[in-house]
Order: structure tokens, then C-alpha cells, then sequence
């Protein structure tokens, strides 16, 4: 992150009737594609304990540009695989600048 700059998250709600599928799916073929992004900080998802069938995807970039970048990418990938047919609804979508953060600082 350049000095001074923001970090912009957008965060993916989906509900989906398949989550056991799509997860190991994204795994493996979503996570290289967002990670090759400009920008890339970091990307989660998120199976609720909540609700069995929503998954929330966080991602985490260096400029707004790219967040919402990967918000198209994802809408894509999930045409080009097949992956409408497993969701129950339109994702939801929210998308900003990180205003607090915080991270563990782990000793090497």
C-alpha cells in the first residue's frame, strides 16, 4: 500500500442452494484470477454460521478502480461457470474506502 494511501474493500453477499460446490470451486479457480487484479490486497470468504446457504466474499484493494473491477470480474466468472443456476438471489453488493483497520503483527 503506498504511503498514505486507502485501501478499498467490496463486499459480495450471496445466497446460494450449492455452498459445499461453489466453495472448493472459487478456491481453485476464482482466487487466481482476483489475485492477478493491480492492486491486490487480500480476499475472503465467509460461510455464515447464520445461514447454511450465504456466503460473503470481502476483497480488499489498494484503489477503488480495482474494487470495483473485481465486482465485474466476479459477475463474470459466475456467468462463464454455470454458477447462476446456485444462486437464490441477486448478490448483494457494498463497496468503500477501509476507514479503520487493524492487523496482527506476527513476529518472524
Amino acid at each position: 500500500l503506498k504511503k498514505g494511501g486507502h485501501m478499498y474493500a467490496s463486499i459480495r453477499m450471496y445466497k446460494t442452494d450449492a455452498p459445499g460446490l461453489i466453495i472448493p470451486i472459487v478456491r481453485r479457480d476464482f482466487l487466481p484470477i482476483i489475485k492477478n487484479v493491480p492492486g491486490f490486497i487480500n480476499y475472503y470468504l465467509i460461510a455464515s454460521d447464520r445461514d447454511g446457504n450465504e456466503i460473503t466474499t470481502v476483497s480488499i484493494f489498494e484503489s477503488k478502480e480495482s474494487a470495483l473491477a473485481s465486482d465485474k470480474l466476479a459477475a463474470d466468472w459466475i456467468k462463464k461457470n454455470d454458477m447462476l443456476k446456485h444462486l437464490i438471489m441477486v448478490p448483494e453488493i457494498s463497496s468503500g474506502i477501509v476507514s479503520v483497520s487493524s492487523e496482527v503483527n506476527v513476529p518472524h
